[in-house]
């Protein structure tokens, strides 16, 4: 179940969504991270066959993206950033009806998101959560080897959310979501793409990217009153609020006389290679 993409490029007119990416992913779970713009929708759309690419290769299981189309779509679950579903339609009665194109069982996704005692409700009853979760169940029915998910989290509680995640690894096949949340990715990924601005900085292990600046970072928690200072350096990767203070992440050890070295997060290493790839405008 290996996804190949190769040189994949996508303009909107004189905007470039997508340039020259190229990334390999076999089985598993991977994050695209990124921040808003970046591509990471775009991407899911091409890789979803709602969205033709200006260039570029594109393969899932031996599969060709424009000669096995209609074969590969079988194999695709989808969930969108945005869902709209009929207000006066039910999850019960969507899912029952997508089943009967997709295969798969309405009464066991609505089990797995915890929609049992929503099924029957109109979807203009429904909170934003529920509604997130339906789009969920849509993407699992008729059991894809090809799981993509935009902003998976996005409007779920905390037990939801860790409902969802549980689903994401127990998913049997190569699972692919989209976040802006480094710890998100951590959480549920081996594998990262980050995206800038359509580049992909960065396409392999989380655990790679994590120990490239394993050893490197250093911390200190400062009262809020003595930040201004030590913020101002190029070597503070990220500032974290307290109450009544703040945590300094640094690549200085000398940055401040109480520095302790700390273990390296992917969101650290993560701040970095944006940091090493922004360019001033």
């Amino acid at each position: 179940m290996t996804l190949i993409v190769s040189r994949l490029s996508k303009r909107y007119g004189t905007q470039t969504a997508l340039h020259e990416v190229n990334f390999t992913l076999s089985g598993g779970v991977a994050a695209l991270l990124g921040a808003n713009g970046a591509g990471k929708s775009t991407l899911l759309q091409v890789l979803a066959t709602l969205c033709p690419p200006d260039a570029g290769e594109l393969s899932f299981a031996g599969q060709h993206y424009v000669r096995d189309q209609r074969a590969l779509r079988t194999q695709i679950g989808y969930l969108p950033q945005d869902l709209e579903l009929p207000g006066d339609l039910t999850p019960r009665k969507l899912l029952t009806y997508l089943a009967r194109l997709r295969g798969g069982s309405p009464s066991e996704v609505l089990a797995a998101l915890h929609l049992d005692a929503i099924a029957d409700q109109h979807f203009r009853h429904l909170s934003t959560g529920q509604l997130r979760r339906v789009g969920i169940a849509q993407s699992l029915l008729g059991y894809p080897r090809l799981l993509l998910l935009d902003e998976l989290s996005r409007g779920l509680d905390v037990v939801e959310r860790e409902n969802a995640y549980r689903l994401v690894r127990k998913h049997d096949g190569l699972t692919v979501f989209s976040t802006h949340q480094p710890e998100e990715a951590e959480r549920i990924a081996q594998t990262v793409i980050i995206l800038q601005g359509g580049h992909v900085l960065y396409a392999g292990a989380i655990e790679t990217l994590r120990a490239s600046v394993a050893g490197q970072v250093y911390q200190v928690r400062l009262p809020i009153e003595h930040l201004t200072q030590i913020t101002m350096q190029k070597s503070v990767i990220r500032v974290i609020p307290q109450a009544t203070h703040c945590v300094v992440r640094s690549l200085n050890p000398h940055s401040h006389p109480e520095m302790t070295r700390v273990d390296a997060t992917l969101e650290d290493a993560y701040l970095l290679l944006i940091h090493q790839h922004h360019t001033p405008s």
